[in-house]
């Protein structure tokens, strides 16, 4: 019988330091691409807006066996430091697991965008948002690398004249994340009572029919300190630097971004006898 799932080989060739130079080097190619649109926008002309956001987040992952994982999260983001709400998410998916605790996921996401014209009234509009995604972790002595690559298929409702309409506009979007994590002390992460420090980059490419001018879609730095309190219990608290393209090309926005987040995770497989 024919596998399609990865190779133990395969999966040795993605853990390995050839692997982080070639996600580094395409991670630099494709950023370079975002700083040229960053610098020049549309037609070599761009407006830039600047904004603060607070981001609360829950994920959670349950062990149900030694195949299957169930994935769960939530967030709350505010807009103007905590004046308004921004964005209500939820996600909800299943992970597979392979070797070299390599994962690969899927499920789907729901958005409710909220919106504050200048001229108009606010109003919110829902998104739909199916996801796969793999996950490559990676050490590399006490420094621990995770490698993300999620690929969204996003249904939004149609706005028109700052009118939520009944129909959907579709995109695609790919993301690829990598984040290191380094312990401060002689704990290793993974150890409760540790505090570590993490770094990560994420960049964010549509595609589709309906994209025209914002091939680039954002980018995403993060730094901040996290803490285990147990095995299944980890808070981290940091700040993101999210700057994205709208769809006209010419329009731009920087946020920052104070995120917490809270980690749960818990093995619900029977005991073995």
């Amino acid at each position: 019988m024919i596998s399609l799932l990865p190779s133990n080989s395969l999966i040795r060739l993605f853990v390995g330091k050839k692997f982080f130079a070639f996600s580094l080097l395409f991670l630099l190619t494709i950023q370079s691409i975002g700083q040229i649109t960053k610098f020049t926008g549309v037609n070599g002309s761009k407006t830039v807006t600047e904004n603060s956001v607070v981001w609360l987040a829950w994920l959670n992952r349950a062990r149900v066996s030694d195949k299957f994982s169930v994935h769960l999260d939530a967030s709350y983001r505010t807009i103007d430091f905590m004046e308004h709400t921004f964005q209500w998410v939820g996600r909800v998916g299943a992970i597979y697991h392979l070797p070299k605790d390599v994962t690969l996921s899927g499920g789907i996401s729901a958005f409710w965008h909220y919106q504050y014209p200048t001229n108009a009234e606010p109003y919110h509009r829902f998104e739909y948002r199916p996801w796969e995604e793999v996950m490559i972790p990676q050490e590399m002595g006490k420094l621990e690398l995770n490698h993300r690559f999620r690929f969204e298929q996003r249904f939004n409702k149609n706005v028109v004249n700052n009118e939520v309409q009944d129909d959907f506009v579709y995109n695609l979007r790919s993301r690829y994340r990598i984040q290191a994590q380094y312990p401060l002390g002689k704990k290793s992460i993974r150890t409760p009572g540790s505090i570590f420090i993490y770094f990560s980059e994420e960049i964010f490419i549509n595609s589709g029919i309906n994209i025209v001018y914002n091939f680039f879609d954002q980018n995403r730095i993060s730094l901040g300190l996290g803490r285990r309190f147990s095995k299944s219990l980890q808070l981290q608290a940091g700040y993101m630097n999210i700057y994205s393209q709208r769809t006209s090309g010419n329009r731009f926005e920087e946020i920052h971004t104070l995120v917490i987040g809270l980690q749960t995770q818990f093995d619900l497989r029977k005991p073995k006898k």
